[in-house]
């Protein structure tokens, strides 16, 4: 059997859906999101449409066989731009708290407590922190994986 692994960082999509779109309901709810100030971990958003494009790519082209890909985004964004940038198309008028880290651990508790910040855990506290940068070198020779960049930037001026 033949294979092709592909490994996307975060997929978003137009809606905003998944991870970010967490952020999204927050601000939409109470017209602002907090992150830790050192949420500073670089992220390469993936638009989903840019996966979907790599997934056929792998389908029909040989040299892909029994290969694995990153799949990164076309952008190299860190946590907190990411979240910003977000809110910026997603939710007009939308502020981006920077809390010390301290202050947001000691608040995490009681929001996990709702729905939206269940899964606001330590660990996932820790990892908005953690570079997770990947070479897209090889999707883009093998695959012609040219994904777009993070929307947002024009809104933030």
């Amino acid at each position: 059997m033949r294979w092709t692994i592909l490994r996307p960082t975060l997929i978003y999509d137009d809606a905003f859906d998944g991870a970010l779109g967490r952020f999204v309901a927050i601000a939409r709810r109470i017209g602002a999101v907090a992150l830790p100030s050192d949420a500073r971990g670089l992220r390469q958003p993936v638009h989903a449409a840019d996966v979907a494009g790599a997934m056929r790519s792998a389908l029909v082209r040989a040299t892909t066989r029994d290969r694995a890909y990153d799949l990164p985004g076309g952008e190299v964004l860190d946590y907190r731009r990411m979240v910003a940038r977000t809110l910026a198309v997603a939710v007009a008028g939308a502020r981006l708290l920077a809390l010390p880290p301290t202050l947001f651990a000691l608040i995490a508790p009681a929001a996990r407590r709702l729905p939206a910040l269940a899964a606001l855990t330590p660990q996932v506290l820790a990892r908005m922190g953690i570079d997770l940068v990947f070479d897209a070198a090889p999707a883009a020779h093998d695959l012609g994986h040219a994904p777009r960049r993070f929307p947002g930037a024009a809104a933030l001026g």
